[in-house]
């Protein structure tokens, strides 16, 4: 029978859910390997606020965010030697393939550098959802709309060169779908605490390796206690839709799994120590 337990703390700005948070940070990980999932721009105030909360021992507690996943979990996996392409390297391969196209009038619609930003937000879409070339093609095909069709064999020839010139770096994309192939036979979460906070929403790749984690985490630690810690669900007391169906998607992955829901309780007139981000 799984020993596993998730937490999952809601409550606004105004209640003492972070303190709730904080707390059992402080409490509880003394002795064993505590993660911490947290969007980048956050992981600074959390490493700052732990060690100020432990008077500066962190010890077993580590910091992650989904940018930072590939360094830490492919060390020791067949993806160790892929290089992760960044946007400022992704927009300069764009510029250049666009260059060299126009001038071979290979281009007709995508043939101004100026629009590198929007394709590259088209080969985030299309990495992200695991768009192969054939079904690109295929839609070319299909589309009855003269200008949709031209923009989508511009496209077509801006990423055959593009995965050319790359070879096999790996788009941040293509980076997620490695690490949820690789979380089954990676070991980097078992006997370990699991913190997941500060975090809205999630794209749908994420909240599919969030699935993971957490399943995997509760599964194999039958006799260690797991907390899955969605914060910021709900603030100054309205549910909005987007924090409403990040929190039902939390349920639903952990259903069947012993669950929590701790609310934080409303503050009057201040905010405790660790309430704000």
């Amino acid at each position: 029978m799984d020993n596993g337990k998730v937490n999952i703390y809601i409550g606004g700005e105004s209640t003492n859910r972070n303190k709730l948070f904080f707390d059992r940070i402080v409490k509880y990980n003394f002795d064993k390997k505590t993660v911490i999932i947290a969007p980048e721009n956050k992981l600074y105030y959390y490493e700052n606020k732990i060690l100020n909360l432990k008077k500066g021992i962190n010890t077993n507690i580590e910091l992650l965010s989904f940018s930072r996943m590939p360094y830490i979990l492919f060390k020791k996996t067949k993806n160790r030697n892929n290089i992760y392409i960044d946007e400022i390297i992704k927009e300069m391969y764009l510029s250049k393939i666009i260059e060299e196209e126009k001038k071979k009038t290979n281009l007709i619609i995508f043939n101004n550098d100026k629009l590198v930003k929007e394709i590259g937000n088209i080969f985030s879409n299309i990495f992200e959802n695991g768009i192969q070339r054939d079904q690109i093609e295929s839609y070319i095909d299909k589309e009855e709309n003269n200008i949709l069709s031209l923009k989508m064999k511009d496209i077509l020839t801006i990423y055959d060169k593009y995965i050319e010139k790359k070879l096999d770096k790996l788009d941040k994309e293509e980076i997620y779908n490695k690490i949820l192939e690789d979380i089954d036979n990676n070991n980097y979460f078992d006997n370990a605490d699991i913190y997941i906070v500060g975090f809205n929403t999630f794209k749908e790749i994420q909240l599919k390796i969030i699935d993971k984690i957490i399943k995997k985490s509760y599964k194999n630690n039958n006799t260690i206690n797991i907390n899955i810690v969605i914060d910021n669900i709900i603030s100054n007391n309205e549910i909005f839709n987007a924090t409403k169906k990040t929190l039902s998607n939390i349920i639903n992955i952990c259903s069947n799994m012993n669950v929590d829901i701790i609310k934080g309780e409303q503050v009057e007139g201040r905010f405790l120590a660790g309430e704000r981000e």
